[in-house]
């Protein structure tokens, strides 16, 4: 008797202190989606699921699972492994995704949807759509920043109650290949007579890794011309980047006088190359759509069009500012360039009035009521004829 009551009492000893000392069974990622090729959400067993090192884009569906050891589960959490030129933004290798209360249970499921253009942020005013967030503020993670391309690997940490040892899944690997973002013109091309160039400006992206923005034009009796732009040394190309308000490059060597068209395109390194490669550094890249079509109207004076202008524009490569921009029609795959020669040349013209012009009429139209005015206070009312 003794024996057994003595054997009871350690037991009683013992499984507190395995219970300080538990941790989950397992966790894991148990598949990843594309969303957009699931019948429906969730996607299920019957939809297909993504290899290990799939590249993928948009949102992804990522269902994950953990089962505890002693104490029921504490906490989860979904993490990805950041590449390293982003770990210095993320303060830390992995950076979190999700993280759910596991409410003691043995057994737990669940999944969450990235939409992986961007990071998963917290609801705000910034952020009004963003599903419910459970990352703390305490390990390294982004607050909606959009993500840059490149590979990734997704893992899940399970811990039981008591704050007790981790468990850690295999890793899952996925490489991003995110179209970027349309740029953004910052203001209408502006002539410049005397020249002539035409001034462009244009928001720079908030993805960290455009590597170059092209501008494509297509003038009177021409192709269209392509021109790439440095995202981080646009002076290499004769342009500037106004702190992050704006880019600016001027538009010479012109030899006819008419309307020029321009489109606008972002670059950034893609793992999956869609868009064949970066022309200033030949790695594979990714392009996006292109923005809204400006015009100018560019008026060639025949001092202007000089053989030396004339040679100029004939190689391709318009000077802008102390440096000549880089001409890549070469280094654009043939079915782009074909795509935005189409595009700048069927394109709807725009109809507005530049508004250079619409405040010259203006200023026109205000100081004839102004003149209008100031002889009708000079000279009185008009004296009445005799019946």
């Amino acid at each position: 008797m003794r024996l057994l009551l003595a054997g009871l009492a350690a037991s009683l000893v013992i499984a507190p202190a395995a219970l300080v000392h538990a941790k989950p069974k397992s966790a894991s990622v148990d598949a990843v989606y594309l969303s957009r090729t699931c019948a429906a959400s969730p996607c299920t067993s019957g939809d297909h699921a993504l290899a290990r090192g799939s590249i993928v884009s948009g949102k992804i569906e990522i269902h994950v699972s953990a089962h505890s050891g002693l104490a029921g589960l504490d906490r989860i959490r979904l993490e990805a492994l950041v590449p390293p030129e982003d770990r210095a933004a993320a303060k830390g290798d992995y950076a979190c995704v999700q993280q759910w209360f596991g409410d003691r249970a043995l057994d737990w499921s669940a999944y969450y949807v990235w939409d992986t253009a961007t990071w998963p942020a917290p609801k705000s005013v910034d952020h009004p759509g963003a599903p419910v967030w459970g990352c703390p503020e305490g390990p390294p993670h982004f607050h909606g920043e959009p993500s840059i391309n490149g590979s990734y690997s997704l893992r899940v940490i399970a811990w039981d109650v008591g704050d007790n040892p981790e468990t850690d899944s295999i890793e899952f690997p996925i490489k991003l290949a995110n179209t970027p973002r349309t740029p953004a013109w910052a203001a209408p091309p502006e002539v410049i007579a005397n020249g002539p160039s035409v001034t462009l400006k244009w928001v720079p992206n908030k993805e960290r890794d455009i590597s170059e923005y092209h501008f494509v034009r297509l003038g009177p009796g021409e192709g269209a011309s392509e021109f790439a732009v440095s995202a981080k040394n646009p002076s290499a190309q004769g342009c500037s980047k106004v702190s992050s308000i704006y880019y600016v490059c001027h538009d010479r060597g012109f030899t006819r006088s008419g309307i020029y068209r321009y489109a606008l395109v972002a670059l950034r390194p893609s793992p999956g190359g869609q868009s064949g490669r970066c022309s200033l550094t030949g790695i594979a890249c990714i392009e996006s759509n292109t923005g809204a079509i400006q015009e100018a109207r560019v008026e060639v004076s025949p001092v202007t069009a000089s053989p030396t202008a004339s040679a100029s524009a004939s190689s391709g490569a318009p000077v802008t500012g102390s440096a000549p921009l880089v001409a890549v029609p070469s280094a654009v795959p043939s079915a782009e360039a074909a795509r935005h020669e189409a595009l700048l040349s069927t394109s709807p013209k725009d109809t507005h009035v530049p508004w250079s012009v619409a405040a010259g009429a203006l200023l026109v139209i205000v100081a004839g009521m102004l003149w209008m005015a100031r002889k009708k206070v000079l000279l009185g009312p008009a004296p009445k004829h005799p019946a």
